[in-house]
């Protein structure tokens, strides 16, 4: 969903757009009913059983909960924010108010150097955002517009960037890209004149685990499933520990503390099913159903085919070539210099200043050697498809260049 509205051109020199409203509207109805509810009660209107037994102090805590309500209701239904980009008079005015604007303030676009998308990750409840932001000169930014669709968020980016006159910042992926003001729109394959390059000629890894197929109209890749390294090893020391080290140990336990047979082999028999034949038999299952997984990747003149297979389900997303905005790779050096950056970008000065602009602490990158590659990331209208997550880093760069070697070659 969007946290705000899209811009509209409301005037030849002039952007609006209004946030609050709709859903959040319906959202603050039961707080404001609540709250005068609660009110009501208090002083004395709505009557109840066993108002004679409610201390005194109840009566002041009820009052203050009815005013709290009755607030977050009135804000969350009534409230609005009303944004204005006026290049006439280089201004953006901001007015806040219920209903109608009742206080603002206009912040000069001078302020401001360039039209920026990030990516906000979410958790297990809240899905990923991409905030579009003008970035200020100071490190004070003002963020316009958002989405959980990357395709609405760059859309909106672009629109404002062409109003204003402002270079756009594509933060979203690994691979910052800046769009000069005059490049912005003009043919669909903008960021790939701005997107990282790489030798056309890429070395083939020694151990390449994706198969890659020559086809009349570009190229086919399939990549098999690969599991995390650390998940392996740790379903294969957990039964070896039981089973070379814990289970011989106990087993004179038992004899020295003279506990019955019955007991101590009703005890290892729940050691060996729960922590050794349980793990192998995850273990071999995860194993085959690697080998009837994976992801088919068909890339041609007219679309990119993504057919991603899990045992016996699919599924597909295709990506006409005309929607394809840009293309991105993401390897585990890469990640932590993104995170880095976006650590750095998010602090401004302020942690420039602190960490006196070193490098990334050693730590960060012993942890880089645990974490997985996120593979290659097409960007398009419909949003941000990955595929390849988990493959070594020479072979996440081998694949790219071939992508994106197929798709320029298409344009």
């Amino acid at each position: 969903m969007e946290t705000s509205k899209p811009f509209k051109q409301i005037t030849p020199d002039q952007l609006h757009s209004k946030q609050g409203g709709g859903c959040l509207s319906i959202f603050g109805l039961p707080f404001f009913a609540a709250g005068i509810f609660m009110i009501l009660i208090a002083i004395g209107i709505i009557p109840l059983e066993n108002q004679n037994d409610l201390p005194d102090w109840g009566w002041i805590i009820m009052t203050l909960m009815g005013i709290i309500f009755t607030s977050v209701g009135v804000t969350l239904a009534l409230g609005r924010t009303w944004v204005t980009l006026d290049v006439t008079r280089q201004v953006i005015q901001k007015y806040w108010g219920l209903l109608v604007p009742m206080r603002g303030e206009e912040i000069s676009l001078i302020e401001f150097t360039a039209v920026e998308i990030h990516l906000r990750s979410g958790d297990s409840k809240t899905s990923d955002q991409f905030p579009v932001t003008l970035k200020g000169r100071a490190g004070k930014d003002i963020q316009l517009f958002s989405s959980i669709e990357y395709g609405k968020s760059y859309d909106q980016a672009t629109v404002i960037a062409k109003f204003i006159h402002l270079p756009l910042e594509d933060h979203s992926t690994d691979h910052s890209i800046t769009i000069a003001t005059d490049q912005i729109g003009e043919k669909p394959k903008e960021l790939f004149d701005s997107t990282v390059r790489l030798s056309d000629d890429m070395p083939k890894p020694i151990s390449l685990q994706s198969q890659i197929e020559e086809i009349p109209d570009g190229k086919r890749i399939t990549i098999p499933l690969s599991l995390p390294k650390s998940l392996r090893v740790i379903e294969i020391i957990i039964p070896l520990i039981f089973l070379i080290i814990i289970i011989p140990n106990i087993i004179p336990f038992f004899r020295r503390a003279n506990t019955p047979d019955n007991i101590s082999d009703l005890f290892i028999a729940f050691i060996v099913v729960f922590f050794i034949l349980v793990p192998v038999i995850r273990m071999i299952l995860a194993f085959r159903r690697s080998r009837k997984s994976g992801t088919v990747v068909t890339v041609s003149s007219s679309q990119i085919l993504i057919v991603e297979k899990r045992g016996s389900g699919y599924r597909t997303n295709i990506i006409a070539a005309g929607d394809i905005i840009g293309i991105d790779y993401s390897t585990k050096a890469s990640l932590i210099k993104f995170s880095h950056a976006s650590k750095k970008d998010y602090a401004g000065e302020q942690y420039a200043s602190a960490t006196g602009g070193y490098p990334p602490p050693k730590w960060l990158s012993f942890l880089s050697k645990l974490a997985r590659s996120k593979g290659i990331t097409i960007k398009s209208k419909s949003g941000l498809h990955t595929f390849g997550t988990g493959l070594p880093d020479d072979e996440v760069l081998y694949i790219y260049s071939i992508v994106k070697k197929t798709i320029e070659g298409a344009r």
